[in-house]
Formats: C-alpha cells, structure tokens, sequence
C-alpha cells in the first residue's frame, strides 16, 4: 500500500470485491442448477450425475495439458466413474488430495463431498472437484451449506 493514494487502494480494494462476487455468484448459480436439476428428477433418475461449470476447469493452469483435460472430460462425460468416487459420506464432509484419488485422470484434483439426507437416509452426494491448490475452507464451506441446506429442504418438503 505504500506509495498508493488513498483512492488507488479503495478502487483495487472494490475491484477485489467485485472479482470475488463475480465469481461466488457463478458458484452459486451452477449449485442452483444442479439443485433444481436433482429436485425435480424421479427415484428411476436417482444415480444420474449432474455436472455444472466443468469448463471452469480450462481456467486452471494445471489443466492446460489438453490430453490431460480431454481425458478428464470424459471420465465426467461417462458418469459411471464419477459416482465411484462420489460415494454417500455417513457424516461430515470427505476430501481427497491428488494422489489420494482412486482414478487416475484425478490425480491433478481435490475432490470434496458431502451427502445430502431424507429421514436419516442417504439420498444423493454433493462433489466439487477442482485443482489440488483450491481455497478448501471456501470450497468445503459451499458443499457443507449445500448439503446442510438440501437435507433441510427434503426434510420440509416431506413432511408437507
């Protein structure tokens, strides 16, 4: 800050906040989508996998490598791998760092789950899977709000 004006640093200080908005938002929109995509499907629906803001991953320099993220893409494209690793959490949240992932091609990620509930039953598996270096506590605050939140909204639908 030293040798800065007092208004370069509220301009940069409001630039930073509105950057960071920016893109809480488009978080926030793509949980929505896949919240209103898992609400309004049927039981037969129940072990589809919903993906939102995967070419957000193009952003990351770790995936510049395009046989690296091609070979990613398609392991979110086929679906059945992801639900492997997307498995219900008894309580609490789960993360796995790089090498601690079971498939290869998410050797490069961090992966963060958490289960949502109905009646004390599993119904389905929050994930958010983004680069090794990713902020967690930001990261694992999201997927445990969303979980905690989703629990609460099947809980109140069902009783009504």
């Amino acid at each position: 800050m030293r040798g800065h004006s007092m208004e370069e640093v509220k301009r940069d200080m409001l630039h930073e906040i509105y950057s960071e908005l920016t893109r809480q938002r488009f978080l926030i929109d793509n949980a929505l989508e896949l919240l209103s995509a898992v609400l309004s499907n049927s039981p037969e629906e129940s072990s589809k996998v919903y993906l939102g803001g995967t070419l957000n991953m193009l952003n990351q320099p770790e995936f510049r490598d395009v046989e690296k993220i091609r070979n990613l893409f398609q392991i979110f494209e086929e679906g059945a791998q992801i639900i492997k690793v997307l498995h219900p959490q008894k309580e609490g949240l789960a993360v796995t760092i790089g090498g601690e992932n079971k498939l290869k091609e998410l050797r490069d990620c961090s992966i963060i789950t958490g289960t949502y509930w109905i009646d004390g039953e599993p119904l389905g598996t929050i994930g958010l899977i983004g680069p090794t270096r990713m902020d967690y506590g930001k990261a694992m605050a999201m997927v445990d709000y969303m979980t905690r939140t989703l629990t609460e909204l099947l809980t109140v639908r069902r009783r009504n």
